[in-house]
């Protein structure tokens, strides 16, 4: 990232002279020790809250002196925020005794907030409930059980919490009551159950309770058993009700608990690779966890297979290949497990569902993986859905299955064959060093579509009985355009001095400017990779024949030969450009910049490419920053909506669209486009050339 932002700050000066921030002004520089408590009580309800917590920390530094100051405050109902005030300070006050109440004067102020917890203000029962939770209050026990019926969610909130943090099994009952009734419609008061059992912890009775009736009931035990990291949070994978077996299959991938780990991957052995469907169950008391929507299938089968993956035993291998055949399981699901085994011996340290940081230990064997993809392998490569063959030959690659060769080579020939699969196969073959994969380069090279035939090319360097270089020559002259690039992406890292005098020539012609646009940023890449000192000459020549004061000198090659379907990629999905967050293209995206639907119909493809590269060049109608101060001292700041010879329209944060006439305006100061500078050094010029493609597209 370009570690560039903004920060804007508006300020009216006329709150300044208001009496209100003159007297506060006032009050702060004076501060609080030489006050009264009398005073401070006073000032607890002041209308500005930095007043107001001095005064509650000045009556709190005084300690137990305090202690009748504030109870008086908090009895009376003249004015809540000074009773919250003296709630909090009584709290602090109370803090510094290891033992609540072990003072009279304490043990006074915590026995008035017992009373509180039956205030007619819901706002003091809460803050009474938190106080008396936080300082560990037994007396408090009755008071709070009560309010787990509280009429305000609040309260019950703050209630059941303390009661946890009392840690009374006794409380168990009324918590799960509290669950019951929430039926999670609430998640607040479902996470207050949870953090009371959890704080509570009594095992026996979660353990109980994990057969409740209730699935709101049995919810909350479980994602208390995910706190407590306890394997018995196993016996939720069987539930009858889907949100709750994928809420245990998340804890114990995501956390991970590994006693229940074992469990969680025996679930990749079930007749039906789905979560189970709603069963009646007796929810009815209760009600809670429904059917999770269609996506939650994925999201827990990912953690099924993440779970046999991290085990790493041959048994989890042949379980991921037995999967990975099932024409019953969802297909990227097929994927995915075939993606593991291509990674088993050299799985990456960053956990695949969650993305943390969590290495596999063990030493794993590539013929592990190999053993287990033996028995199914030939009907994934020639006879599952699309995707599955494609990472099936991937993992071939990977795993250097050798024994795959003949099969690949029947792949790469056959026509009726999805377009990747066929090119993954011949990857496949070139990572193996089969034999056969000089021949599938002729026939690839032969073919109609031209993503095999720029596979052929880029693997031209691999066909070790052929003159690659002088066949990547040719190519550049009679190809077409993906494979010319693939050409001059070949040639950069060709052990071979051919590839040198290729790319000199060609040098030579970008000279003369008799290079197509379309393939220069290939033929200037491929050069800055060589090391011969004839094409770093001709290539210094070039790159010095630029003109010094065009700010798009460098980039100038992006500007044709992208791919618009990865600059679409690039558009929508990375995060380090954030186009869609920004900008609209076909109703989907932002709209703090301009839509991008039609734009190609009425701009060129130099004003993307100076667009992204320079932002606050040309700002579009519409989108500009402004500031603007009025005669009379005022001020706004915003984006310019519309603007005629008498009017602004401003659309301000602050003021929402705001009408100025322009002959009351002082000033007019322009803003920064909202667009950072620096994607120049985000994004590679492949990444550039691709992405003005695609906007050079939407027309």
């Amino acid at each position: 990232m370009t570690g560039k932002g903004r920060i804007y700050r508006v300020h009216d000066p006329a709150i300044d002279r208001s009496p209100l921030v003159l007297e506060t002004k006032k009050l702060l520089a004076e501060g609080m020790e030489k006050r009264s408590s009398k005073e401070l009580s006073r000032l607890l309800a002041h209308r500005d809250m930095r007043v107001r917590q001095e005064a509650q920390f000045a009556l709190a530094d005084r300690g137990w002196q305090s202690a009748k100051t504030l109870i008086a405050v908090a009895r009376d109902r003249a004015n809540q925020i000074a009773r919250l005030h003296s709630i909090w300070a009584i709290g602090q006050i109370s803090s510094k005794f290891q033992v609540a109440g072990s003072n009279s004067e304490i043990s006074a102020s915590l026995d008035l907030l017992v009373q509180l917890l039956a205030d007619d203000d819901p706002e003091v029962r809460v803050q009474a409930a938190k106080v008396l939770g936080e300082r560990n209050y037994l007396k408090a026990y009755d008071g709070l059980v009560k309010l787990l019926g509280d009429a305000s969610p609040r309260v019950r909130f703050f209630a059941t919490m303390s009661l946890g943090k009392l840690r009374r099994r006794e409380a168990l009952p009324a918590i799960f009551a509290m669950l019951r009734d929430n039926a999670d419609r609430d998640p607040c008061l479902r996470h207050a159950g949870v953090m009371a059992l959890t704080w509570i912890g009594e095992m026996d009775a979660l353990v109980r309770a994990a057969n409740d009736t209730s699935s709101a009931v049995r919810m909350g035990v479980l994602l208390a058993m995910r706190r407590l990291h306890r394997a018995e949070i196993a016996t939720f994978l069987r539930d009858e009700n889907p949100g709750i077996v994928l809420e245990a299959a998340r804890a114990i991938n995501d956390e991970p608990i590994n006693g229940a780990m074992a469990d969680l991957a025996a679930l990749i052995a079930a007749n039906t690779p789905h979560l189970p469907d709603q069963a009646g169950g007796n929810e009815k008391q209760g009600g809670g966890a429904s059917r999770p929507d269609p996506g939650s299938e994925e999201a827990l089968l990912r953690r099924v297979l993440n779970a046999n993956f991290h085990f790493g035993t041959a048994d989890s291998a042949k379980a991921l290949a037995s999967f990975s055949a099932r024409a019953d399981a969802a297909e990227t699901m097929r994927v995915e497990a075939l993606d593991e085994l291509a990674d088993w011996p050299h799985p990456s340290g960053r956990d695949r569902v969650i993305g943390l940081w969590r290495p596999v230990a063990a030493v794993r064997r590539r013929e592990t993986a190999i053993e287990a993809l033996r028995p199914v392998l030939s009907d994934l490569l020639r006879s599952a859905p699309d995707s599955v063959p494609v990472a099936a030959a991937r993992a071939v690659g990977r795993l250097n299955i050798a024994e795959a060769g003949p099969v690949l080579s029947e792949l790469v020939a056959d026509t009726k064959l999805s377009d990747p699969a066929r090119v993954e196969a011949l990857k496949a073959l070139a990572a193996i060093d089969d034999p056969r994969l000089e021949e599938a380069v002729k026939v690839a090279q032969a073919d109609a579509n031209e993503d095999l035939r720029r596979a052929a090319t880029m693997l031209q360097v691999k066909v070790k009985s052929s003159n690659a270089a002088t066949k990547l020559a040719l190519t550049l002259e009679h190809g077409s355009l993906g494979e010319k690039q693939a050409a001059l992406a070949a040639l950069a890292g060709l052990p071979d001095p051919g590839a040198d005098d290729v790319l000199s020539g060609w040098l030579t012609r970008l000279l003369a400017g008799d290079v197509p646009m379309e393939i220069r940023l290939d033929l200037i890449e491929s050069a800055e990779k060589r090391s011969a000192a004839a094409v770093k000459a001709k290539l210094e020549k070039f790159l010095e024949s630029k003109p010094k004061d065009d700010p798009l000198a460098g980039f100038r090659e992006t500007l044709h030969g992208g791919n618009a379907a990865e600059g679409r990629k690039i558009f929508l999905e990375r995060p380090e450009a954030s186009c869609v967050r920004c900008h609209k293209v076909n109703g989907e995206g932002g709209e703090v910049g301009p839509d991008l639907s039609h734009l190609a119909a009425q701009k060129d493809r130099q004003f993307f490419l100076e667009s992204i590269l320079l932002p606050n060049k040309e700002i579009a109608r519409g989108f500009e920053s402004v500031l603007v101060t009025l005669k009379n001292g005022s001020a706004y700041a915003g984006v310019v909506k519309s603007e005629n010879n008498n009017e602004l329209l401003i659309n301000s944060p602050e003021d929402g669209l705001v009408t100025v006439k322009k002959s009351e305006i002082q000033s007019r100061e322009k803003g920064l486009s909202p667009m950072p500078e620096g994607m120049g050094q985000v994004l590679s010029k492949q990444d550039l050339r691709n992405l003005v493609e695609f906007l050079s597209s939407l027309k």
